[in-house]
């Protein structure tokens, strides 16, 4: 997993549209009421919250969230990246929405109908939370608790 990085396509094997790789299963965490399951690392440190088609995170995955703040993108992105970071590692990045319901900006690196995004807190400007999802179902991560995918 260390050499793992996070794309438009997802983290390492673990792929937007398709189930956890069967080799990963023995490291999902469940679902706790309604949050996502949790993909671990061999010592159990959680590393990534998915959710898919079914509540029990079985069959495709639509949404990836970065729990672990050491995953980054190949480019080196992670959460904690300064935002002028992000805008000059990936020029083509695009304001997807302003703040609403307290959360900051979000900016997403789009490739077809999914797309990276990058939450950026509203008071230190740097990004909180990333995550890969359906551009047309984006959710933020601040929402995800409680009645989101």
């Amino acid at each position: 997993m260390a050499d793992w990085t996070l794309t438009t396509a997802g983290w390492g094997p673990v792929r937007i549209g398709s189930p956890v790789p069967t080799d990963l299963t023995s490291q999902v965490k469940a679902a706790w009421e309604c949050i996502g399951p949790k993909i671990t690392d061999a010592l159990g440190t959680e590393k990534m919250e998915f959710f898919a088609s079914q509540p029990d995170g079985t069959g495709p995955i639509n949404t990836l969230h970065i729990i672990d703040k050491t995953i980054s993108t190949k480019a080196g992105i992670r959460p904690g990246a300064p935002l002028i970071d992000l805008l000059t590692t990936y020029p083509h990045t695009e304001r997807f929405r302003a703040p609403n319901d307290g959360t900051g900006d979000v900016y997403v690196l789009k490739d077809g109908e999914v797309g990276l995004f990058f939450e950026i807190s509203r008071d230190d400007r740097v990004v909180e939370h990333i995550s890969v999802q359906r551009i047309a179902d984006f959710t933020p991560f601040q929402m995800q608790v409680c009645g989101a995918p």
